[in-house]
């Protein structure tokens, strides 16, 4: 038999030691036909079933991915499944220990109940998987406290009697809670509620038709007009309402017309800012006196804010109105008004609404000064006679001053700030019979009495708590017994309709939350002291006990309100007003959690909060700052109190980051909020949750001992979900894997990046030249590098060079057309070369000019590091499409901010410089601030949002759209740049598809730029800050302009010669022969038809 003919294969030496890498034996492995299969390797399950040959590649072999199907491995698969089985074993054992308890330590009547609950169950394993679980061991808590013989310490019955007796109104008899009277389903998360929160996070910046959410509440729920035709609306006069004259915000007539009614119905009888008679009859008119566009678009900011609990498109529409009366705020602040006094407040109701409790207080203070002005506090009794002859004015007068007196005194009690109105409104308070002599103007029936009870209540606190924290620090013995005397002299005078009863209106409840928090607010430092000295509770009425017994009669009047707020309204008249009566209840169960009721009251509270949490981003930070507090102080640590409840709040609530002070923590010190508040605890959060997963990750590590443990191995998804939400669920799960220590060293070398420049002076010098920098920026940056700066470094050299750069170096991808290798080098020293040194008005794409202005402001000894991006796929020229990978770069520079009062700086403050993103691209440095808007060229504006992906609209009447996305902590390396250049610069990208130029225009470029004759030689650098105003484009042969309006095209090139002539004419850029011959036989080389045919 004759020998084989040689294959030609390659001689493997004898495998080495365990130890030795298999990196070569890797790499020469496919050359051998006979290749022995790694002893580890097991087939997947699909090439399995097929029969065929398997790599073992995970997490996906090859078979499958050619064939685009799923691959599973059978090990994999099954360690996974014992798992899961231990986890849902465990879990049932525990649900089983916990009915066994129930029925062992629940009072009779209790185990009764629940062994009827428990025989109505299809199995015990179906009511121990259920919510309801939970919600039976809360509800066990609040019959063990009701119960007599197991209660710890008797209940100070007589005093609580009395003050029913004489104040029925606010203290009513109080009956025993049985427990069929609970509705327990009030005590667990609420399926539609999560679910109506995922989806929101997935169309949260789409406008989307048809009603979302919760259903509508029906017309009988509402309060109507008694003279109104129409059940629709509370004010008949609302089915006219045309919102054209008022808006350029896209919304419907109807849309607008049931968000303003649920408002008036829902929030004004205890906010009262604008006389609603005489506002709807101006906005129904379309013009008047009393109502402005200013104040409609504020009032429709703050209504569509709380309309979203019903129609997912208000969240949106809230946001739109709220940058209109911004932008009408900031034109129209210079002119005192009733409606803008009341559009203050309703922008400073909008910023506490989206967690911007910060600017809130700008438009708050705004509008007590505006007040001041227009005479409606203090001295208002003089300004107000004058107008004596205008009915109308002065009942406009008087809401606003009796509206805007109210928020301020609750920012006071519960922000702990000093009121900014000394005195209380001398005008009469809107529907108060009362005042003898004045005319009170009438209040609308869907008021109720209300307003007037409310704004008495407010005089009363702002008597005793108008300084804040002075007065809380001041506050003895006799001034607070005088001020709860106050307050029970305030409560024997409400009428039936403002009365604590079992069919009272909602904002009555929401009243009476307010009424008792300030009783606890007034008597919580006598009980702390007490409990600091470790005094019992007490059993009499003696002196000192006095500020303890009347502490216990208000908390629990506060828990059966907000039991009553929660059964009846939750589905119909949800409102973030209701806030402080869930903030003091909580506090009061940290205070107490001892106590039989506390896991009940603490459940009741933390879900009614996550209710109003999905809509409203000020009660989503709250949430989560318990949430966090309640870790902190080792509540939570107890058997049964978080269960599954960082998950609730994580599906509940937004995902954005918080700028309030609101005070969360009532047990901490008067001058220490800063520990204790919103925007502190719930960035907190975030890490529980980080925690929680990493201990869920290692209770399955030790489950799955042996098994292999899961890493990352390039799957692209992960890239993907990183910065960017998933459209639909695929069965992958992400592992992170924490390196604690590489954000120090990555921040150590970022540090010696900057502190060595990689320009002399003199190529700075002649930089400066290039891109006519003004003299004034040049004294202040030559020369300037690490403790040589000639000025301190500010947002107005940044900005100059920022201007002026993308003025001289323009956006231009034609490296990768006009070229014979077609090779991007990011050299920073052949950048220099292309963009200066050579004098032919070169530019780069995105890589070269970010990098390039990157090594520059590094030179100049800015603090600047670069950051990838993902840019949005355009339709038709506008952004529409996906996020996809990183081929972008920006620049995030930190400048020095501002030093405080004793001299000592403060935080740096941080900007964003993109030189190189093209017609689009901002013209200055953005701040890095969430919302903060930037006129961008013309009419565009542009801005970051918190999840920091930049927006823009073309004019203040158009909607805001998305370029890009990034994470502005991470800062990428030259392996990074590589990579994407590398990708970006391929054929694969439509940069190589179509030629691109973007130059900016410097005012006084204009004539040239209409002539023809751009260059950057000859302009003066000595005329000061100058702006962008227009930009030249090319894109394949058309030549185009755009001067802040319309783009109009100024030239179109059909041939190569016609392309580069255009080039040097209005771009200043010449080409070489070679550079012009490499376009040659490209997809993008210009041949004229008339040519191709012959």
């Amino acid at each position: 038999m004759p020998s084989p003919a040689p294959t030609g294969r390659r001689l493997l030496p004898k495998p080495g030691t365990p130890d030795q890498s298999d990196t070569a034996t890797d790499e020469l492995a496919p050359a051998s036909k006979k290749a022995k299969p790694n002893p580890t390797l097991i087939a997947c399950d699909a090439c399995r079933a097929r029969k065929i040959k398997c790599d073992g590649l995970k997490p996906s072999c090859s078979q499958c991915l050619d064939r685009k199907a799923a691959c599973q491995y059978r090990t994999r698969v099954r360690a996974e499944t014992l798992h899961q089985e231990a986890l849902e074993l465990r879990k049932t054992s525990q649900g089983l220990f916990q009915v066994l308890e129930l029925l062992r330590t629940a009072p009779e009547d209790a185990a009764i109940d629940f062994l009827r609950v428990l025989r109505d169950e299809p199995s015990v394993f179906d009511f121990t998987s259920s919510p309801s679980l939970a919600s039976w061991e809360a509800a066990r808590s609040l019959a063990l406290a009701r119960s007599p013989s197991l209660a710890k310490s008797p209940a100070p019955i007589d005093f609580e009697t009395e003050l029913g007796n004489q104040f029925p109104g606010a203290f009513p008899p109080l009956k025993p809670l049985a427990l069929a009277d609970v509705n327990l389903r009030l005590l667990h998360a609420s399926p539609i509620t999560i679910a109506d929160r995922t989806r929101h996070n997935r169309k949260r910046r789409r406008s989307v038709d048809g009603s979302r959410g919760r259903p509508l509440p029906s017309a009988d729920s509402l309060p109507q007009s008694t003279t109104g035709a129409s059940k629709r609306y509370v004010d008949y006069r609302l089915e006219h309402l045309n919102v054209q004259p008022w808006t350029s915000v896209p919304v419907s007539d109807t849309l607008a017309a049931r968000a303003l009614s649920f408002y008036l119905s829902n929030e004004h009888p205890l906010l009262g800012v604008f006389d609603p008679d005489l506002v709807i009859r101006d906005l129904v008119r379309g013009s008047g006196r009393f109502c402005s566009p200013l104040l409609f678009s504020a009032l429709m900011a703050w209504a569509f804010s709380t309309y979203a609990q019903f129609d997912d498109r208000g969240a949106l529409l809230s946001v739109q109105f709220f940058e209109e009366a911004k932008h009408r705020w900031t034109r129209e602040q210079c002119q005192d008004s009733i409606a803008a006094v009341s559009a203050g407040i309703l922008l400073t109701l909008t910023c506490n609404h989206h967690a911007n409790d910060r600017d809130g207080l700008l438009y708050l203070d705004a509008s007590a000064e505006m007040g001041l002005r227009l005479g409606l506090f203090n001295a208002s009794h003089v300004a107000i006679s004058e107008q004596n002859d205008d009915e109308e004015y002065r009942s406009a007068a008087c809401y606003a001053a009796w509206g805007i007196f109210g928020w301020h005194t609750l920012h006071c009690i519960y922000f702990r700030r000093h009121h900014r109105i000394e005195t209380p409104p001398a005008s009469p308070i809107p529907g108060d019979m009362a005042d003898s002599g004045q005319m009170s103007p009438k209040l609308p029936d869907y008021m109720g009495s209300t307003f007037t009870w409310v704004a008495k209540f407010w005089v009363i606190v702002h008597e005793f708590f108008g300084k804040g924290l002075l007065d809380l620090e001041e506050t003895n013995f006799e001034r607070a017994e005088l001020a709860y005397q106050r307050l029970l002299d305030w409560s024997h005078g409400l009428p039936e309709t403002v009365r604590r009863t079992d069919g009272c209106s909602h904002h009555v409840l929401i009243l009476h939350a307010w009424y008792h928090t300030v009783i606890m607010h007034i008597w919580r430092p006598f009980i702390e002291a007490r409990q600091r000295n470790g005094l019992p509770p007490p059993t009499s009425v003696t002196l000192g006990d006095r500020p303890a017994i009347a502490y216990r009669a208000s908390v629990n009047q506060l828990k059966r309100i907000l039991l009553s707020y929660r059964e009846r309204f939750e589905t119909t008249h949800l409102t973030m007003l209701i806030t402080p009566g869930y903030l003091y209840m909580l506090n009061e169960v940290f205070r107490d959690s001892d106590s039989p009721e506390a896991h009940f009251y603490f459940l009741l509270s933390m879900r009614g909060l996550l209710s109003i949490a999905p809509w409203c981003q000020g009660l989503s930070g709250i949430a989560k700052a318990f949430f966090s507090l309640g870790w902190r102080n080792g509540v939570f640590r107890r058997h049964g109190w978080a269960d599954n409840l960082i998950e609730d709040v994580k599906l509940a609530t937004v995902d954005t980051k918080y700028s309030s002070l609101y005070p969360i923590d009532l047990s901490q010190a008067d001058d220490d909020t800063g520990r204790g508040n919103m925007e502190t605890l719930a960035s907190e959060f975030q890490n529980l949750v980080l925690a929680s997963h990493d201990a869920d990750h290692a209770d399955g590590l030790e489950s799955d001992a042996g098994d292999q443990v899961p890493i990352w191995k390039g799957d692209p998804r992960d890239l993907d979900l990183s910065l960017s939400q998933a459209t639909k669920e695929e069965p992958y799960c992400r592992h992170r894997i924490q390196f604690p220590s590489c954000w120090a060293v990555q921040q150590q070398s970022r540090r010696a990046r900057m502190s060595n420049p990689t320009f002399s002076r003199d190529q700075l010098a002649r930089y400066f030249d290039h891109i006519n920098l003004p003299t004034q920026y040049r004294d202040q940056l030559i020369g300037a590098g690490p403790g040589r700066h000639a000025a301190p470094l500010d947002i107005a050299a940044l900005t100059a060079l920022h201007t002026h750069q993308i003025a001289a170096i323009p956006y231009e991808n034609l490296s990768l057309h006009y070229s014979r290798d077609k090779i991007i080098s990011l050299d920073p020293q052949e950048l220099y070369t292309k963009f200066v040194a050579n004098g032919r008005n070169r530019g780069g794409y995105c890589m070269e000019g970010s990098l390039f202005f990157l090594h520059v402001l590094r030179s100049l000894g800015f603090h600047a590091f670069p950051t990838g991006v993902r840019i949005r796929l355009r339709e038709d020229g506008v952004p529409k499409g996906d996020y996809v990978g990183l081929v972008h770069l920006v620049l995030v520079v930190e400048l020095p901010g501002a030093p405080d009062g004793g001299g000592q700086q403060q935080q740096r403050d941080r900007y964003v410089c993109d030189v190189a993103f093209g017609g689009d691209g901002p013209t200055a440095p953005l701040p890095l601030v969430h919302g903060r808007v930037t006129r961008n060229l013309g009419a565009q504006e542009v801005r970051y949002v918190h999840d920091h992906i930049p927006q823009y609209r073309n004019s203040e009447a158009q909607v805001w759209n998305s370029f890009y996305c990034f994470d502005p902590e991470t800062e990428f390396l030259e392996a990074d740049f590589q990579i994407m250049n590398y990708y970006t610069s391929s054929g694969q990208t439509f940069q190589r598809k179509m030629t691109l130029i973007v130059k900016f225009l410097l005012e006084g470029e204009r004539k040239s730029a209409e002539e023809g004759k751009i260059s950057n030689e000859g302009q003066s650098s000595d005329g000061g800050d100058r702006k962008i105003v227009g930009k030249l484009m090319l894109v394949n042969g058309i030549v185009k302009r755009n001067m802040g309006g319309r783009t109009e095209v100024v030239q179109e090139c059909r041939t190569e010669p016609e392309r580069i002539e255009a080039l040097r004419r209005w771009f200043g850029i010449t080409l070489t022969q070679e550079e012009i011959e490499g376009i040659a036989g490209e997809v993008t080389e210009l041949k004229d038809v008339e040519t191709i045919v012959a």
